[in-house]
């Protein structure tokens, strides 16, 4: 089974894999977490705003309290970079906050998924269940 979370935020990512690995409770997934960084068109590729370096360093605790195999890509389309990654038995799990009046960017995404025909998995964490808590920076002050 290959279950794919794509980073939205931390937050809603830590939603998501979470819940992939609750549906995948008893079986044997690769879990991906794929992060797309979008490079605007007159910088090279390889010239993108943020390092690979950086975000594999922010990432990949994340990634590895869920066991989920890290995933970065550089390209001018996120969307588009992010179906590259799919196959069309690929699960793809969003979590998403719910708005009344319009759509979350999240919701946004598992649509153009659907409409392309993926397998999408919207979670919508309600107000009564605690998200998943990371642990708190310490910010430590000093003066002189």
């Amino acid at each position: 089974m290959d279950i794919v979370v794509p980073f939205t935020t931390r937050q809603l990512t830590r939603w998501a894999l979470a819940a992939a690995v609750a549906m995948s409770a008893g079986l044997q997934p690769l879990i991906r977490m794929v992060r797309t960084q979008a490079v605007p068109f007159p910088l090279p590729l390889e010239a993108a705003p943020v390092s690979a370096d950086f975000l594999r360093e922010q990432l990949t605790p994340l990634a590895s309290e869920f066991g989920a195999q890290l995933t970065i890509c550089f390209a001018r389309d996120s969307r588009e970079a992010l179906a590259e990654f799919l196959t069309k038995d690929s699960v793809v799990v969003i979590a998403s906050r719910r708005r009344w009046i319009r759509k979350t960017r999240e919701e946004g995404l598992a649509a153009w998924l659907m409409r392309r025909g993926y397998n999408v998995l919207v979670e919508y964490p309600n107000s009564q269940s605690e998200v998943p808590q990371e642990e708190k920076n310490q910010c430590l002050t000093s003066s002189i």
